[in-house]
């Protein structure tokens, strides 16, 4: 089964990641459909996990909802540490329902008039290096606070394949649109203005320890 989901996965990322200029994205796309190496996903996670108290702490209350805010940081950490990788938007089905309501059109829509009451809540965003690999902030939390994950899961983020995701806990990612600029055009602040944050940082242009 795992398998097949991944397939799927690949096959809805590949669409997802050409229908970008449909929704007036320029920047090239970060990331492709190739498989990830495990201990390049692994160094990745090392870097969130070591950065993942600090980015939690900027953002106070509840994360279930805050998943655009989330996948900009993370986003922005990776890239300025030079790993390739890109923000989707999509849905998520989870035990045969679908979680966020968004589609192909309703994204569409948004860009096109962006401001409605109803967008953070209805679609969802993650992060990926490429592949099937999928890096959440938002979801764990939104999980123990249904009652589907345990209390000590709030507030914590989570890796994995969408293959191996689908086999565990019966929950499949539905990519719809990849790239960092779809938040800028929805009017949200644009992930990219973090990474060169970020790289300011790293360069010492900003006072920060850097491990």
């Amino acid at each position: 089964i795992t398998m097949n989901y991944t397939k799927v996965y690949l096959q809805l990322l590949r669409e997802s990641i050409d229908r970008a200029p449909e929704f007036g994205i320029t920047r090239p796309c970060m990331i492709n459909t190739d498989k990830v190496r495990d201990d390049d996903f692994e160094r990745a996670n090392y870097l969130i996990q070591r950065e993942w108290p600090k980015i939690t702490n900027s953002i106070s209350g509840y994360l279930g909802n805050r998943c655009v805010a989330l996948a900009s940081i993370v986003f922005a950490l990776l890239v300025s540490h030079g790993f390739k990788a890109d923000i989707v938007i999509g849905t998520v089905h989870h035990q045969g329902e679908r979680i966020f309501p968004c589609t192909f059109e309703t994204l569409l829509k948004e860009v096109r008039s962006p401001g409605g009451v109803d967008d953070a809540v209805a679609m969802h965003a993650w992060v990926t290096l490429g592949g099937d690999t999928i890096i959440d902030g938002g979801m764990l939390s939104r999980l123990v606070r249904t009652g589907e994950a345990p209390e000590r899961f709030d507030r914590q983020y989570f890796w994995t394949r969408a293959g191996l995701l689908s086999q565990k806990s019966d929950m499949q990612y539905h990519p719809l649109v990849v790239g960092s600029q779809f938040i800028a055009l929805i009017n949200e602040i644009d992930p990219w203005i973090q990474v060169e944050a970020y790289r300011a940082m790293l360069s010492g242009k900003m006072p920060q320890k850097v491990a």
